[in-house]
């Protein structure tokens, strides 16, 4: 018989050590139980090895759900920005630093092994254990108890919190499982999907601009209706394209089936009908050159159709609008995406509905708590996937005692 308050989380990744944190800090004897020899393998890995822990500025409209933005609201409510920024540097002793042309948040040692050490000192430092190695192969509830069955023993809790992370980069040891246990006792699960992922094409226009990165300004529709735009950076690849824009649009090209429009020069239409009217003996290439990289803009003419060395001027009305749209409405031929191998993140996962929202404890299944990315909840690129671990992790943690 296990004693009466031990809790068992499964998974060491960001949202199961902070999960593991907060139970310990409840008066829980807490057990980790880890697939792999080390814990948080994609905090080592985020933002290059640097770790961007957090954004700067959170809204619900940076998360996607089939929750309502409502719901996310009143979650964020429990655990500010401001206060979980209080919690690294003051508690755990990891002192931020913005990088301000990016709006994220890094620690400022700039290495990802200071969270997740500092995260895994203060579980031990509070009594909590870690067992690695141990890869859950069954969950069973059983008189009350979870029965947990691992590649080395069998565990047993009064209380289990499910912060097994998705599908996603599964060299880390997000193989899904998580997803199969909460089947097994008793949750649903939306189908899931590569989300934040890197997109393919067939187009050798644009496969042929490798290594190109800039800004842009980015929209995606579906029946003719905008789901979301905005302005951050792309960089095309062998493969396709990448980069934050493309990220934070891949969940609606993927999921939604949307088109994916770029305005490669974050200029209206309008803008460049005026530009061309007061500038009629430059060149198509020196006019766009100005404003993208040089073969972008080569790439630009020939979607277009119109000649490099051709005086804007000299456009017909026919031209000059294929130009307009070639730079402003680009309409990428997206074949596919680079999958969850390399997906920063799972989109779908367990209904936010089948846990209660103030205690992330099941409504399936009394003592279960799950947190982080086995829910349906996905956020933008920059530290948001992050928060909404931690965000959901504390909850569940606390919630135990």
């Amino acid at each position: 018989m296990p004693e009466r308050d031990t809790t068992v989380v499964i998974g060491a990744g960001a949202a199961g050590l902070m999960a593991a944190i907060w139970a310990a800090r409840s008066g829980q004897k807490t057990v980790v139980l880890e697939t792999k020899a080390q814990a948080a393998k994609k905090i080592l890995i985020s933002g290059g090895g640097r770790c961007n822990l957090l954004p700067s500025v959170v809204s619900e409209s940076d998360f996607f759900s089939n929750s309502s933005d409502n719901v996310l609201k009143r979650l964020f409510r429990t655990w500010t920005l401001e206060q979980m920024q209080m919690f690294f540097e003051y508690e755990i002793d990891v002192p931020l630093e913005l990088e301000r042309e990016t709006g994220k948040l890094f620690p400022a040692a700039q290495k990802a092994i200071v969270v997740r050490d500092a995260l895994q000192r203060e579980l031990v430092n509070l009594g909590g254990e870690i067992k690695f190695d141990h890869q859950v192969t069954d969950v069973k509830k059983m008189n009350g108890e979870f029965v947990i069955a691992c590649s080395h023993e069998v565990v047993t809790a009064t209380k289990l919190i499910l912060a097994t992370g998705g599908k996603s980069v599964p060299k880390t040891g997000s193989d899904g499982f998580g997803y199969e246990i909460a089947r097994r006792l008793g949750h649903s699960s939306l189908a899931n999907y590569p989300a934040l992922a890197p997109l393919t094409t067939n187009e050798t226009l644009l496969t042929d601009l490798s290594g190109v990165s800039l800004s842009v300004e980015w929209s995606t529709y579906k029946n003719n209706r905008l789901l979301e735009k905005g302005i951050n950076d792309l960089l095309f690849t062998h493969h396709g394209f990448s980069g934050p824009a493309i990220l934070d649009a891949s969940h609606w090209v993927i999921r939604d089936k949307a088109e994916l429009i770029i305005n490669f020069t974050k200029k209206s239409a309008e803008q460049w009908r005026d530009f061309i009217i007061e500038r009629p003996s430059t060149t198509t290439l020196s006019l766009i050159s100005d404003i993208v990289p040089l073969r972008l803009a080569k790439a630009i003419i020939e979607k277009a159709g119109v000649e490099s060395s051709e005086r804007v001027g000299n456009l017909t009305k026919y031209r000059r609008k294929a130009l307009i749209e070639a730079m402003c409405y680009y309409k990428l031929d997206i074949t596919g995406n680079r999958g969850l191998a390399v997906a920063e993140v799972t989109g779908g996962g367990v209904p936010l509905d089948e846990v209660n929202l103030s205690t992330f404890e099941s409504r399936k299944t009394k003592g279960l708590y799950l947190c982080g990315e086995i829910l349906d909840v996905i956020g933008r690129i920059g530290g948001y996937n992050f928060y909404w671990a931690f965000v959901s992790a504390r909850l569940a943690g606390e919630s135990t005692k």
